[in-house]
């Protein structure tokens, strides 16, 4: 569902939802629409891959410095809604 809902944003918009380079860049980006991914969730990932962008306490770790943490808050700051009817066709 997730899927098909960003393929219909982009269809209707004609831009790319999320536009990130790498991976860590990605997940930031979804992070930014949808708001801090839950901590349980992060728990019960493969502990490879959750160390590669989060650090011990389930911090978001920057991707070119993992000693240093992002800040990225519980609640989302993009707006789904604004970036579609910011739109202009």
């Amino acid at each position: 569902m997730w899927s098909v809902g960003c393929t219909l944003f982009e269809l209707f918009t004609g831009k790319i939802l999320f536009s990130g380079r790498t991976n860590h860049d990605m997940l930031r980006l979804f992070m930014a629409l949808r708001g801090r991914l839950p901590r349980k969730l992060l728990r019960t990932a493969h502990p490879d891959i959750r160390a590669k962008y989060f650090d011990d306490n389930l911090n978001f770790m920057r991707a070119d410095d993992p000693t240093r943490k992002l800040d990225i808050p519980d609640r989302p700051t993009e707006n789904l809604l604004d970036m579609i009817q910011g739109m202009v066709f």
